[in-house]
């Protein structure tokens, strides 16, 4: 979690300073190692790591010359990649883990202490995921409308199966 605040402050810095001075609007140098490591977080299991990588994304995002520096841009669809699945509710372990793997429940059952403060903490998750969703789209709508396409697609042809299944 020290990690992802000290990135958010990176965050703010570079949003602060970047393209204050004018006719200076180009990244630093090391902004796609930045924007790679805001993307390791953001991979990861624990939905609270990954909601504090996004709150970075949506800054990097809302800030005018970095949403359209093409490095940035470039990470766009890697991080839609990403989130989507997260957006689909997991449902809390009822019983506390004994080992620890990459399943997002078992950080879930960490990082909170009842199903109540995970839900709580959730919907405001997905929200935020969701706001990448709607700022992204104003900068790379087709990527963005074409994952959407493509997974509501897979939602419909689950659908159609588990139908047919119980029919049968």
């Amino acid at each position: 979690m020290f990690f992802v605040k000290v990135l958010a402050g990176l965050g703010t810095q570079l949003t602060g300073l970047w393209g204050k001075e004018d006719g200076i609007v180009e990244p630093p140098q090391n902004f796609s190692t930045f924007l790679e490591t805001i993307l390791i977080f953001t991979r990861h299991p624990s939905l609270t790591l990954s909601h504090n990588a996004c709150l970075i994304w949506n800054c990097l995002l809302k800030h005018e010359q970095i949403s359209k520096d093409q490095i940035f841009i470039d990470y766009i669809p890697k991080v839609i990649n990403i989130i989507g699945p997260k957006i689909i509710k997991i449902a809390y372990p009822l019983q506390r883990p004994i080992g620890i793997n990459m399943d997002p429940r078992i950080y879930a059952s960490i990082d909170y202490d009842s199903e109540e403060e995970f839900t709580i903490f959730f919907h405001r998750c997905r929200t935020d995921f969701l706001e990448f969703f709607r700022q992204s789209t104003l900068i790379a709508p087709i990527f963005t409308f074409s994952y959407c396409e493509h997974w509501l697609n897979l939602r419909l042809q689950k659908s159609i199966s588990e139908s047919n299944t119980r029919l049968l």
